[in-house]
């Protein structure tokens, strides 16, 4: 399986120069079981997106936009000493739910986990989105890098502002220029706000923020 995170790729060397390199990407939570003769492996992995907040203005005649949510924690490849048999589980953290209204709140994402014998991985989920409403714009939120700490969703804007907030991250939800709900996330990114262009009563939803993913690599 071709993972997101397999765009950071490791070099072969030494004991290894004759060896094929293995991978196994988990998309949902499951378990890995280290093979025989195996006493190294690379694990990365990242946290999920954070949803986007709604906009709704109640009828005020003013045009808002949302937040976006932001992109999850990435945990950089990091080598590990194993012992062959061992068992690691892994939980993928899913993405924070879009915001649909006032009387609910966007889901930050959830966090993923590595853990076992010598190994204890956590990456957490991005910060959901704030809505908009009644002539307040949406603030994005989120931490400050996407590598180490997690990209901040893009504020949304207020009247004649230009689109929605996009969703943190390289596969942040896009902006929402016109009037609709917002974009989901890609892999531990975030969700973009809501946008409603019309003035009216309209609510419209936040985009949900985009699952974690664990990529762990090895030699045999």
């Amino acid at each position: 399986m071709i993972s997101m995170l397999d765009a950071h790729g490791i070099v072969g060397g030494g004991g290894n120069a004759e060896k094929v390199l293995m991978s196994q990407a988990f998309t949902v939570s499951g378990q890995f079981v280290v093979p025989s003769g195996v006493t190294e492996i690379l694990i990365s992995a990242i946290g999920a997106g954070g949803g986007g907040g709604y906009a709704h203005n109640g009828g005020y005649g003013w045009s808002m936009r949302g937040g976006g949510g932001g992109s999850g924690y990435y945990f950089p490849k990091t080598r590990y000493t194993v012992t062959p048999g061992i068992t690691l589980t892994v939980t993928i953290g899913s993405g924070g739910a879009g915001q649909s209204s006032g009387n609910s709140s966007p889901g930050p994402g959830g966090s993923t986990v590595v853990s076992g014998t010598g190994v204890s991985i956590t990456a957490g989920g991005g910060a959901a989105g704030n809505g908009a409403a009644e002539g307040n714009p949406g603030s994005g939120t989120g931490s400050s890098h996407f590598w180490r700490g997690g990209a901040a969703g893009r504020a949304g804007y207020v009247q004649n502002g230009s689109g929605s907030g996009a969703g943190g991250g390289p596969l942040g939800g896009a902006s929402k220029t016109s009037g609709g709900s917002g974009n989901a996330g890609g892999v531990g990114s975030g969700g973009s706000g809501g946008h409603n262009s019309t003035g009216s009563g309209s609510v419209y939803a936040g985009g949900a923020g985009g699952r974690g993913e664990v990529l762990i690599e090895w030699y045999e």
